[in-house]
C-alpha cells in the first residue's frame, strides 16, 4: 500500500514540486535572516557612534 502511494506521488511530480515551493521558502529564510542581521549591524553601529558623541560632550562640558 506504501509503496503504491510513493509511486503516485513520484508519477504526480509531487516530490518535484514540494523541492521548488521548500527551496523557494529556504531562500525568503535566509533573505530574512541576513536583513535582520544587517539591520541589528547598523543600529548597533549607530548606538555606538552616539554614544561616543554622549561621552565627548559630557567630558567638553
Amino acid at each position: 500500500m506504501n509503496v503504491g502511494i510513493a509511486l503516485g506521488l513520484m508519477e504526480f511530480g509531487v516530490f518535484g514540486f514540494l523541492n521548488m515551493i521548500l527551496g523557494f521558502y529556504s531562500n525568503v529564510a535566509v533573505a530574512w535572516v541576513g536583513s535582520v542581521v544587517a539591520d541589528l549591524v547598523i543600529k548597533l553601529a549607530l548606538l555606538i557612534l552616539n554614544l561616543k558623541e554622549h561621552i565627548s560632550i559630557v567630558l567638553i562640558q
